[in-house]
């Protein structure tokens, strides 16, 4: 399964995690906004609790950076 990362969310990683180069994951959509498509290795959809799982990932890895 592949996500789409917003720009907002992209901005926050390049921010808390200087010592990596986002630049080269990121494109541009339609409206011009900066996107990262990241693949997950285990799928998420059809799950109730995932986006709960997804956020609760996600905040474990930004504060260890």
């Amino acid at each position: 399964m592949i996500i789409r990362i917003d720009e907002d969310t992209v901005k926050l990683l390049k921010e808390i995690d200087k010592d990596t180069n986002y630049d080269m994951y990121i494109e541009k959509d339609k409206k011009g906004n900066d996107v990262v498509y990241a693949k997950l290795n285990k799928a998420l959809y059809g799950l109730l609790q995932s986006a709960r799982k997804w956020y609760e990932h996600l905040s474990i890895v930004l504060l260890k950076k």
